[in-house]
């Protein structure tokens, strides 16, 4: 479990950084607010500007996908097994969930460095319309609301001026009274930012050598360092290797659900990101998977929208059902309760009045 833990934590620390320096990036050229500074369908094509980080995202993305031998690939392989081992069932909803992982990390490193950057195209009314999720009553990060920011179309945002060697210009469309705020160019980040970056890549690509003792099968962080002592390097270094490849051949059905869930990530969002539909050769192929592509887009963006149905569902289980009793709650405390509770209450003043007249002390109503 330890070991699973720091596998999977320098592994999204990786992707988180990455995030943030995307994000630090494109923020300065779509504007400061996270409607469209961390929204992937603004991005796109930035592997050719930021290759530090396109390059240490991917390594996060393959190790989360449990590609090996990568960080998470040792411990991911070994849950699933398990899995299966104790459950059928069991060993199906983490499957599933490795699948998943799979199919939305390579989404998210598809729609963020791959195809071209989309900002400059995009129609900023239908991206709000088919894409945004999000409430407009929101607020950006400066405390403003973004209806503050009318814009008609990304391509009125964003001008761009200028291709060369050092990467694309554009001109951020926020603009201040009278003057337009200078030229941002796209590059990469700083070394404040690349060198964490790296680090954690260095320590995601080695840690699972480091993090399990291949002959033994335990956490022990001295292995690798004891071959060298008392066996040598060489010979050890082709029985490790060996050793590997068989843990590679026991991990294949792991691997091959990442792997298929890779590819479909890859020919789904292929379309979106080179424009182009021709994936099988064949017109009449591509027209017919292009059909199924984009009604399992639409499948899927329906099912996210309502939020996997999850809310529906729990209406129609609990919360009509609860409804439905707690009004025949009402209508009893309503008839039943009430009705006894006036009773009492009306006997009483019958009672009263009753007794009143019938011993007032005047003789002539006697």
């Amino acid at each position: 479990a330890l070991f699973h833990l720091i596998t999977h934590a320098l592994s999204k620390a990786l992707l988180f950084l990455g995030a943030g320096s995307v994000i630090h990036l494109v923020e300065k050229v779509v504007g400061y607010s996270p409607k469209r500074s961390q929204n992937m369908f603004f991005m796109g094509g930035l592997r050719k500007y930021m290759p530090i980080t396109g390059t240490t995202f991917l390594t996060g993305t393959l190790s989360l996908c449990g590609i090996p031998p990568l960080a998470c690939f040792w411990s991911k392989d070994e849950i699933i097994n398990a899995s299966w081992l104790y459950s059928p069932i069991l060993g199906l909803v983490t499957s599933s969930t490795a699948a998943f992982t799979a199919f939305y990390m390579c989404r998210t490193y598809f729609l963020t460095f791959e195809g071209d950057f989309h900002a400059i195209t995009m129609n900023s009314a239908s991206f709000n319309n088919y894409l945004s999720l999000s409430d407009s009553n929101l607020i950006n990060l400066w405390g403003q609301d973004d209806s503050k920011f009318p814009v008609k179309t990304i391509s009125t945002m964003l001008t761009k001026c200028d291709i060369s060697s050092g990467g694309a210009v554009f001109y951020p469309y926020l603009k201040q009274e009278m003057k337009t705020i200078g030229v941002y160019k796209l590059r990469e980040s700083d070394l404040t930012m690349t060198f964490p970056l790296v680090a954690l890549s260095i320590l995601v690509i080695f840690i699972g050598f480091l993090g399990i003792n291949m002959t033994d099968e335990i956490f022990d962080l001295s292995f690798p360092f004891n071959s060298l002592i008392t066996q040598p390097f060489l010979c050890d270094f082709n029985y490790y290797f060996f050793f590997l490849i068989e843990i590679i051949k026991n991990s294949f059905g792991s691997l091959i659900i990442s792997l298929i869930a890779m590819t479909i990530s890859f020919y789904i969002y292929r379309i979106y990101l080179y424009k182009r539909s021709d994936i099988l050769g064949d017109d009449q192929k591509s027209i017919v998977f292009t059909n199924l592509i984009n009604k399992l887009v639409q499948f899927v963006k329906l099912w996210s929208l309502n939020r996997g149905y999850i809310d529906h569902y729990y209406y129609i289980l609990f919360v009509q059902k609860l409804t439905g009793l707690s009004a025949k709650f009402l209508r009893f405390d309503r008839n039943i309760v009430d009705f006894l509770v006036s009773s009492i209450g009306s006997s009483n003043l019958l009672g009263g009045e009753s007794i009143r007249y019938l011993g007032s002390g005047r003789i002539y109503q006697y």
